[in-house]
C-alpha cells in the first residue's frame, strides 16, 4: 500500500486487487467476531481510519441504499475500536448520528457512552460535525479588526468561525438532537469537562485566540448540557453583522 503500512482506498497500487483484498478482510473479521470466534477484546490497528473501508464517503450513505458493510462493521466490531473510530471523518459512509444509534443496539453500549472514553468520543464527534466558515481579512477589515480586538487571532490571513450556513447546519442539528433526546448522551455531554472544552479544536483555536462563536451554536451547545462559558469565547450575532449576514447568502 505505498510508503507506509496503512491501506488507503485512494494511495494503494499495488497489488491491483488490494481493495477487494481488504473488503474481504473487513467482510471476514466481522463474521469472526459475529460467531464470537473473535473476542471483543481483540485489538485491531489501521482497520477503522479514515477512507479504509471501500464504501466510505464523509457519511453519504444513500437512504435508499442502507451500506450493509459499514452497519456490519458498527454492529459487530469490539465497541472500544468503534468508539475510536465513530467520529473520523470518512471512517465510515453512514452518518455520525446513525453511527451512534448503531452503538445503542449493543450490548454494554450504554456503560461505554457513560464512561469517560463515552465523553471523549462524544466530544470529537461534536467536533467534526459543528458547522465553521471562513472570512478573509480583506474580505471585511472591519469586522475582522472589531475580533480581533476582542481576542481573536487570524490564522493564514483569515478568521475562522462556528456558525452554520445553509450547507452546514443539519449534520449538527441532527446529533445535538439526538444528545438532548437521549437520557446517556446527556449525561456524557453534561460530564465532558470544561477543561476537555477548552483544549479540543475547533472549540479551542490552534494560534491560542478567542474562539468566535455565532451565538445560536453556543446557546445549543448550552442547551445540549455542555459546560461552556460565555467569557472564554467571543459571542456574535450574525444577523447583526453585515459582514457575517454575507456569508450566510453567499453558501
Amino acid at each position: 500500500a505505498g510508503a507506509s503500512n496503512q491501506y488507503d482506498i485512494d494511495g494503494c497500487v499495488e497489488p491491483r486487487e488490494c481493495q477487494s483484498i481488504f473488503k474481504a478482510l473487513i467482510q471476514n473479521l466481522s463474521g469472526g467476531f459475529e460467531s464470537r470466534t473473535l473476542k471483543q477484546s481483540l485489538e485491531l490497528d489501521g482497520i477503522l481510519d479514515s477512507r479504509q473501508l471501500e464504501c466510505a464517503d464523509y457519511g453519504t450513505e444513500e437512504a435508499e441504499r442502507p451500506c450493509q458493510c459499514c452497519r456490519r462493521v458498527l454492529s459487530c466490531f469490539p465497541l472500544h475500536l468503534i468508539m475510536k473510530a465513530i467520529s473520523l471523518p470518512g471512517a465510515f459512509c453512514v452518518s455520525t448520528t446513525d453511527r451512534i444509534l448503531a452503538m445503542f443496539a449493543r450490548d454494554g453500549a450504554e456503560a461505554a457512552l457513560r464512561s469517560n472514553a463515552g465523553s471523549e468520543m462524544l466530544l470529537d464527534c461534536l467536533s467534526h460535525v459543528i458547522p465553521r466558515t471562513w472570512m478573509e481579512s480583506e474580505n471585511d477589515a472591519a469586522f475582522v479588526k472589531k475580533m480581533t480586538e476582542q481576542g481573536a487571532k487570524m490564522n493564514h490571513g483569515g478568521l475562522i468561525m462556528i456558525m452554520a450556513t445553509r450547507s452546514t447546519e443539519y449534520t449538527f442539528k441532527d446529533l445535538v438532537e439526538l444528545i438532548q433526546s437521549s437520557s446517556v448522551l446527556g449525561a456524557a455531554a453534561r460530564d465532558t469537562p470544561r477543561s476537555s472544552l477548552l483544549s479540543k479544536y475547533p472549540f479551542k483555536c490552534e494560534n491560542g485566540g478567542k474562539t468566535i462563536f455565532a451565538r445560536q451554536i453556543f446557546e445549543t451547545l448550552l442547551a445540549a448540557g455542555l459546560d461552556f462559558n460565555a467569557s472564554d469565547y467571543i459571542i456574535v450575532d450574525p444577523d447583526e453583522e453585515p459582514a457575517l449576514k454575507r456569508i450566510i447568502h453567499q453558501e
